[in-house]
C-alpha cells in the first residue's frame, strides 16, 4: 500500500488536532486502518487523519483550527506505537503535507 501522507508516531497516545477551521465529512472505523476522520476546508482542501483510537466529532460538526479531534492510535500497517498517519488532498490530488505546514489555504 502506497503511503500518501506523513506518520506521526510516539510512545504514548497524543491528541489530534485539525489543522484548519473546516466541516467533518467522513468518519470510518477499519480493522487495519483504526479510525479515520476526512475534514473538509476552504479551497477544497480535505485533510485526512487516520490510525485513530477515539474520534470526538461527526459528520457534519463544523471544527475550528486546534480543535481536539481525537486521539491517535495503533494501525496494524505500522507496528504498536501510538500513530496518526495525516494526508491532504487539494482539488482531488494527494499533496506532499509537509510542503505546506507554513502555508495559508490562500497559497495553494
Amino acid at each position: 500500500m502506497q503511503n500518501s501522507g506523513v506518520d506521526y508516531k510516539h510512545t504514548e497516545v497524543f491528541e489530534v488536532v485539525s489543522i484548519l477551521d473546516g466541516t467533518v465529512i467522513e468518519v470510518t472505523d477499519n480493522e487495519i486502518l483504526g479510525k479515520t476522520i476526512k475534514i473538509r476546508h476552504n479551497n477544497d482542501l480535505v485533510s485526512t487523519y487516520q490510525s485513530l483510537s477515539q474520534v470526538n466529532v461527526n459528520v457534519d460538526d463544523v471544527v475550528v483550527r486546534n480543535q481536539v479531534i481525537g486521539t491517535s492510535g495503533t494501525c496494524k500497517l505500522y507496528g504498536t506505537d501510538s500513530n496518526l498517519h495525516f494526508e491532504l488532498t487539494y482539488q482531488g490530488k494527494n499533496i506532499n503535507p509537509e510542503e505546506y505546514y507554513d502555508k495559508t489555504t490562500d497559497e495553494l
